[in-house]
């Protein structure tokens, strides 16, 4: 987590949310997620693999575009990089993954 304060700590001030203590969420598989009160931070990366490189850069148009369809998806903060690290910042919206929705559609 060390290596992800600064991006966190300057995403926090740009975007003036209150001072809270990141937590991590323990499930982050493609990305490092981090739990920031009333938003949520997702960091490019995990910490087993390189191989999610590009993989938020997409994703705040995705996102907007499903908003704007009326999907339930959590509505893009802020996005950019911080020293070469690419972060999305987004509202935290309650309930489970947005996954277990999808995949209960396609499979009934």
């Amino acid at each position: 987590m060390h290596r992800d304060l600064a991006l966190i700590k300057f995403v926090m001030a740009k975007n003036k949310l209150p001072r809270v203590e990141p937590k991590r969420f323990p499930r982050g598989v493609i990305n490092r997620v981090y739990d920031l009160g009333d938003c949520v931070i997702k960091i490019e990366g995990s910490d087993l693999t390189d191989h999610a490189k590009g993989v938020l850069k997409p994703q705040a148009e995705i996102m907007s575009e499903l908003i704007s369809l009326g999907a339930k998806v959590p509505k893009i903060v802020d996005h950019g990089g911080f020293e070469g690290h690419p972060y999305l910042l987004m509202e935290k919206i309650r309930g489970q993954n947005l996954v277990y929705d999808w995949l209960k559609k396609l499979l009934s």
